[in-house]
């Protein structure tokens, strides 16, 4: 049952009303984009499942962003790809472009963003943008070197029901009093049977790939927080299907820290994205959906609000992937990329782990 509740204006892919009464107006089309006198020039490096997601973002700004070339090594990638295509990066004149997209498997992005930096065009590169904080430090120095902006595509950011929570979360915390913990969940299926081997191999494992979604969108909520640890589980000869972090947390003005739970696992059934936000004076939780765009809050005698809910009428990244082109587009123009924001998730995602089981 849908109770009243407070009204929240936020802009969202779909122009949605948050929820007081359980309605709410929806419209298509993607607001924000820029107006340029040409659109930006991009190439697409990899053209596999992510970039799809991206190249559908580009095409909703197509008056202010173009894929003009893509680039893969495998010959039928680039033969679903209905544009013009090159093998390899060496063929690319990076004169002739504004940016470069890097899609491709996470252990490829250091590289191949850094040979894009020092020619001179801007990077969005997929996250986790690296593996080693070497890694990011070498991105960091091309970038310094060449002046070009680098950006991470951080799309858990920008799902709905969590840039809803940042809107609602004073109102929240005066009526139900500050939040002392969280336990959030990214459970994937890709270590089931074998299902998805291709997706498995061009990942880095389930805490890198999974973890800087969670660390993304909590840095949205929640203020100061440090990861205390991180205990990773391997299998399948890849570096972890499982990870589970434990994360504390700074509480303005109260003396003790709020302290949450990560959990990440490539062995569930089917994918589910969730974070529960505990709240210390009523004994309310949080249940923000990610899995569904969806804000329900659930007291200690069982009522149950859902504050949120604005389901996907599409497949839920294609929402994300247009915030952060949304953002890329400033950043084009001149605007600030999101190097700081990224570089601190990096380094708080690749904190010396602790290993157990098979490795």
């Amino acid at each position: 049952m849908v109770q009243p509740y407070h009204q929240v204006l936020i802009e969202t892919d779909q122009s949605v009303m948050v929820l007081a009464d359980n309605t709410a107006e929806r419209n298509d089309g993607v607001r924000g984009e820029q107006n340029v006198a040409k659109p930006f020039r991009i190439a697409m490096v990899g053209l596999g499942e992510v970039a799809g997601y991206h190249m559908a973002a580009i095409g909703s700004m197509h008056k202010t962003m173009q894929v003009v070339i893509g680039v893969d090594p495998s010959e039928d990638q680039r033969a679903t790809y209905k544009g013009h295509s090159v093998a390899t990066l060496d063929e690319l004149n990076f004169g002739s472009l504004d940016a470069v997209v890097v899609a491709t498997p996470t252990a490829t992005h250091c590289q191949i963003a850094t040979q894009a930096l020092l020619a001179g065009c801007a990077v969005l590169v997929e996250k986790p943008a690296v593996t080693s904080k070497t890694d990011w430090d070498t991105l960091l120095e091309a970038a310094n070197m060449s002046g070009a902006p680098i950006h991470t595509a951080l799309h858990a950011r920008y799902s709905p029901e969590r840039r809803w929570f940042t809107h609602a979360k004073r109102w929240l915390v005066a009526d139900h009093g500050p939040i002392c913990a969280f336990h959030s969940q990214a459970f994937d299926p890709y270590a089931q049977a074998n299902d998805h081997p291709s997706k498995v191999r061009s990942l880095a494992g389930s805490w890198l790939d999974s973890g800087i979604n969670v660390l993304s969108g909590l840095d949205s909520i929640l203020e100061e927080w440090t990861i205390e640890s991180v205990r990773r589980i391997g299998a399948h000869g890849i570096r972890d299907t499982a990870a589970t972090a434990t994360v504390r947390f700074s509480r303005r003005g109260l003396e003790h820290a709020g302290f949450g739970i990560i959990e990440t696992s490539w062995h569930a059934s089917r994918s589910w994205k969730e974070t529960v936000l505990f709240f210390e004076e009523s004994g309310a939780r949080l249940h923000l959906v990610h899995s569904k765009h969806r804000a329900e809050l659930k007291t200690p005698n069982g009522e149950l609000q859902v504050l949120f809910d604005a389901p996907p009428q599409r497949r839920r990244l294609y929402i994300h992937y247009e915030g952060v082109y949304r953002d890329f587009a400033k950043v084009l123009l001149g605007q600030p990329d999101n190097r700081e924001l990224s570089e601190r998730l990096h380094r708080a995602l690749l904190i010396e782990p602790e290993f157990g089981g098979q490795r």
